[in-house]
C-alpha cells in the first residue's frame, strides 16, 4: 500500500445506559459509546424488542376492541 492512515484509540468514560456501571473504554473515535459491554448491549437490545412487542399488541388489541 502507498498510504497507511494510523488513528489512535480515544478513552471514553461513561455511565452505562444499562446497567448504570461508569466504564472506561478505549474505542476509535466516533460516536461516543452508551453501553458498557456486549453483554449489556444484549441485554438492551432484549428489553428495547419486548418493550416494542408490547407496544404492537397494545395496538392490535385496541383496533380488535373497536372492531
Amino acid at each position: 500500500p502507498t498510504h497507511r492512515r494510523e488513528m489512535p484509540m480515544k478513552k471514553y468514560t461513561i455511565v452505562c445506559k444499562q446497567c448504570g456501571r461508569v466504564a472506561v473504554l478505549h474505542r476509535y473515535p466516533g460516536r461516543a459509546p452508551t453501553l458498557c459491554s456486549d453483554e449489556c448491549k444484549r441485554a438492551y437490545e432484549r428489553e428495547r424488542d419486548r418493550a416494542a412487542t408490547r407496544e404492537r399488541v397494545k395496538r392490535y388489541r385496541q383496533k380488535r376492541k373497536s372492531q
